[in-house]
C-alpha cells in the first residue's frame, strides 16, 4: 500500500515535470519546438527532451559530426591496414542517445517516410542487425536535428520532395 503510493506520488512529480518542461519550451522556444516535431518519430516530449539535452544554439557545434560525436553515436574509426579492430559507437550523453535511438525505433516503422525506408533496406536486403540500423537511423536522425536547429526550418522528407 506505502509502495503504490510513493509510485503514484512519482508519477505525478514525474508528469508535473514534464509539464513544466514543456510549457518551458513552448514559451521561449516555439518554433523550435514545431520544427523538431516534423521529424518523423519524434514527439513533443521527444523534443523537449532534445531541447532540454542540447539547447536550440548550436554554435558549439561546428558541424553536425561534432553533435553526434558529443552525443556518443558516432561510429569509431579503429583501423590498422584495412582490418577493422572495432565496429562500436563512440562514447557521449547517454540520455541524448537513449532519446534518439527511441525516436528511430518509431520513426522506422512510419511508412512512407526515409527512415523506414531504410531501415528496410538495411535489414532486409543487407541483412544488418536491426539494433546496429537504429542507431545508424538515430544519427541521421541527429543530423536533421542540427540541421534544423541551426537553419532554423522544418524537416523535409527526401521522399517526399519529388
Amino acid at each position: 500500500s506505502q509502495l503504490k503510493a510513493d509510485i503514484d506520488t512519482g508519477e505525478k512529480t514525474k508528469a508535473i515535470c514534464e509539464q513544466k518542461m514543456l510549457d518551458i519550451c513552448r514559451q521561449h522556444f516555439p518554433v523550435q519546438l514545431t520544427n523538431l516535431i516534423t521529424i518523423p518519430g519524434v514527439k513533443e516530449r521527444d523534443a523537449t527532451s532534445i531541447i532540454a539535452e542540447i539547447g536550440v544554439d548550436m554554435t558549439p557545434f561546428q558541424t553536425a559530426n561534432h553533435l553526434t560525436s558529443w552525443c556518443g553515436l558516432r561510429p569509431r574509426n579503429d583501423q590498422s591496414n584495412h582490418t577493422i579492430m572495432c565496429r562500436k559507437i563512440t562514447h557521449g550523453n547517454k540520455f541524448i542517445r537513449q532519446i534518439m535511438i527511441e525516436c528511430a525505433w518509431a520513426a522506422s516503422r512510419q511508412n512512407g517516410c526515409f527512415f523506414n525506408k531504410f531501415s528496410f533496406t538495411q535489414t532486409q536486403v543487407r541483412k544488418k542487425p536491426q539494433k546496429k540500423v537504429m542507431v545508424a537511423i538515430a544519427r541521421k536522425m541527429l543530423v536533421c536535428v542540427w540541421h534544423i536547429l541551426t537553419n532554423n526550418v522544418p524537416y523535409m522528407d527526401s521522399n517526399k520532395q519529388m
